[in-house]
């Protein structure tokens, strides 16, 4: 390692140690693992550092290694080839000690090793054989020959369980041995380059069982395998082989072996080691039975009862029931054949069960009108038309019918019933008994023949041939389950039954009805119709306006709603007042302070007032028909709103409800009263306007402000007024 100071000692070496060579030390030490070349000097005398510099065929600075401790200073470089190889060392501190000098120890320039390796693989293949039989047997073991040959035979003969029995199917499968085939030997060879040194691989021979086989190594030989690196080989043989596989690697240095013995183990593949048995029969359809694995064999059996009354439809039949065993895998097969015959009575018997019954549906009406400003006289809508038509409003009609459920009634059940002999003989019909709900009915059920002549029992009914039977009965409510029969044979019963379903009604009453509605205003009129179970409402209005009417007074709408079918109803009344026509009165607004004009003006037909105002807002109440100027006589009909603001003055009149502003008269000016030409005072309102100053005003003004206005006869006509 370099120091602060410069070297107080160098030296170069001179060759000595080229004939220095250990490459397998026991303990490596500092030494490269890919070559190595070990330097040392000696003596060190009071140096306390050293470096090693190398060139030529070498390169770099080296600093000192272990041991540190010896008057010699070691230094381990990779190995570089040592002709043309130049090394210089530098000492710090101090002197070298006498003698010695710069020599190469030992040196490495690495080491070949190849690791082999090699897998076996064998392979082969195992196909297993089987046999199949198949039988059939029945308990009576009773047979019978045919073109085909002689077979088991079940006789059942009904009704009843003479002749039932059980038949039993068995399946044998017989293992029968293997044979191997389709021997295989391969594997890998696997060279990893685990030395220091580049292996240069002239060639691989690989040895199966003495003899030499084909390696496939995606290269070519002489290869070079770099050091770490892997090369991969590969070997495929056919055939059978005993012993070992032994791969031997040749490089330009050394031999290399690996071997691996030759096991044959189990099968790598085996056809039909395991085998399925399938059965397909006319009786049980396609059935998987299981499964038999080599080397064991196998009982498959499985049986099925045969009862008369699972053949009761097909009597005088001769069956033939066929069935075929397979194994899967082989195709293998074998057969089996059962024969049935079957002879019985039998009846069919079928019957109906008809509902019916009646039902009434019940309904109820409400109608109300309603006005859009709410007023009621002795709780009857009414509508106030105004003179002005200011009360001018609609009233709308609402017409509810509501559905208030049904009622049931006439309960009713009937049908019919067949008895047919489908059987291959005659049958005695000793009884027939029906009931429905539980109920004996038998006496009310009258039964005829196939030419309608009436039945009693005990009674033969031919094969082929068939007797009927009809019922009607009230009941008296909705009966619930079924309606039984059973007919008696002297061999066995027969029965059947039809379930007793209340469907929709056969009949409905005020299913749907119709909404008529008659009134003063608009006749009679068809609302429309509502059906069960849905209710329905109808709306329909009217606009009521003064314009409309040429008189005056209080009249009454009348209105009923009714259900036609069920004459149910409902009655709605609306009042309405029709103001007169108003007759017209001078009025006149007086302020707060004023001055009457009958203080200046004795004249009892100059009544109103003068209004003195400073600037601000005022507000007048307006009095007509105050005669001699008694405003208790008079009538307050609006207000007068003044605005006197930066030198104009505003008037705006407003009327109470129900009054009419048919003209107005306004006079502005210093003066109490407005001139004539002449220059006398005057109150006449045709002198207002042109005896008013125009402004712009300055400091307090007089206001007289007139009108004339329209007055209901009745001043106390319409509903109660908002104070």
């Amino acid at each position: 390692m370099a120091v602060e100071t410069g070297p107080s000692y160098t030296e170069d070496w001179d060759g000595r140690g080229k004939d220095s060579l250990d490459c397998y030390p026991d303990d490596m030490g500092d030494r490269p693992e890919g070559g190595w070349i070990h330097w040392v000097f000696s003596t060190k005398g009071q140096s306390t550092d050293a470096l090693l510099i190398l060139g030529g065929t070498g390169s770099g600075n080296y600093a000192k290694g272990e041991p540190l401790n010896a008057e010699v200073w070691h230094f381990y470089t990779p190995y570089f080839d040592l002709d043309g190889l130049t090394a210089t060392i530098e000492l710090y501190g101090g002197t070298p000690g006498p003698g010695g000098g710069l020599v190469i120890s030992d040196y490495c320039p690495g080491f070949e090793e190849l690791t082999v390796s090699k897998t076996v693989v064998t392979s082969f293949e195992r196909e297993h054989f089987w046999d199949i039989e198949k039988k059939v047997e029945t308990e009576n073991g009773i047979t019978e020959e045919i073109d085909e040959g002689e077979f088991p035979k079940i006789w059942l003969i009904g009704p009843g369980d003479e002749g039932d029995e059980t038949a039993t199917w068995m399946i044998d499968v017989t293992y029968e041995g293997y044979e191997d085939s389709g021997w295989n030997v391969s594997g890998t060879i696997t060279i990893e380059n685990t030395g220091t040194l580049p292996a240069v691989i002239t060639g691989i021979e690989d040895v199966l069982a003495g003899s030499t086989i084909d390696v496939d190594c995606c290269v070519e030989f002489p290869y070079t395998l770099a050091v770490g690196a892997t090369l991969i080989c590969t070997y495929d043989e056919d055939g059978y082989f005993e012993g070992f596989n032994e791969v031997t690697v040749t490089t330009e240095r050394e031999e290399y072996y690996a071997s691996e013995p030759i096991v044959w183990g189990d099968p790598t593949t085996e056809i039909n080691k395991t085998v399925n048995i399938k059965d397909i029969s006319d009786l049980f359809g396609e059935v998987s039975l299981g499964s038999v694995t080599a080397p064991n064999n196998a009982t498959f059996t499985y049986d099925k009862d045969f009862a008369w009354i699972d053949y009761d439809d097909q009597c005088g039949a001769d069956l033939r029931f066929d069935n075929t065993a397979s194994i899967v895998e082989t195709g293998q097969e074998a057969k089996a054949t059962l024969l049935v015959n079957i002879r019985c009575e039998e009846l069919t018997v079928t019957k109906t069960a008809v509902t019916t019954f009646i039902r009434e549906h019940f309904w109820d009406i409400d109608k109300k009108v309603e006005t859009d400003n709410g007023y009621e006289l002795d709780d009857i809508a009414k509508i106030w038309l105004f003179y002005d038509g200011s009360g001018d409003e609609t009233a709308t009609w609402t017409v509810d019918v509501t559905y208030e459920g049904y009622e049931d009634s006439g309960f009713n059940v009937s049908g019919d019933i067949t008895v047919e002999n489908t059987g291959t003989a005659d049958a005695m019909i000793t009884a027939i008994y029906d009931r429905l709900s539980g109920v004996l009915i038998t006496d009310n059920v009258v039964w005829v023949d196939e030419y309608d002549d009436p039945v009693t029992f005990p009674y033969l009914l031919e094969v082929g041939k068939s007797i009927f039977g009809s019922y009607d009965e009230d009941v008296d409510c909705k009966v619930e389950g079924f309606n039984r029969v059973k007919v008696v044979t002297e061999r066995a019963d027969y029965c059947a039954k039809a379930a007793i379903v209340w469907g929709d009604p056969d009949e409905e009453t005020n299913k749907t009805v119709t909404i008529k509605d008659i009134s003063d205003l608009f006749g009679e009129v068809e609302l429309g119709t509502v059906t069960a179970p849905n209710g329905g409402q109808f709306t329909y209005d009217k606009d009521f306006a003064r314009a409309d009417y040429d008189e005056c007074g209080a009249f009454q709408y009348d209105n009923t709603a009714s259900i036609v079918e069920t004459e149910k109803y409902a009655e709605a009344s609306l009042k309405v007042n029709v103001q007169c026509l108003p007759f017209y009165e001078s009025a006149w607004a007086k302020g707060d302070p004023s001055v009457s004009f009958c203080s200046d003006f004795p004249n009892s037909s100059n009544w109103g007032w003068t209004n003195l105002i400073d600037e601000g807002e005022h507000t007048f109440d307006l009095w007509a028909a105050a005669a001699q100027c008694d405003t208790s006589k008079g009538t307050l009909v609006g207000l007068v709103r003044v605005t006197y603001e930066d030198g104009s003055v505003e008037v705006v009149f407003e009327m109470k409800p129900g009054y009419i502003l048919e003209k107005t008269d306004v006079y502005i000016g210093y003066d109490k009263y407005p001139k004539l030409p002449n220059g006398r005072d005057t109150v006449a309102p045709g002198h207002y306007v042109r005896g008013s100053d125009p402004g712009p005003y300055e400091g307090p003004v007089y206001v007289i402000a007139h009108a004339v206005v329209g007055m209901p006869a009745d001043m106390d006509w319409g509903p109660p007024m908002a104070e």
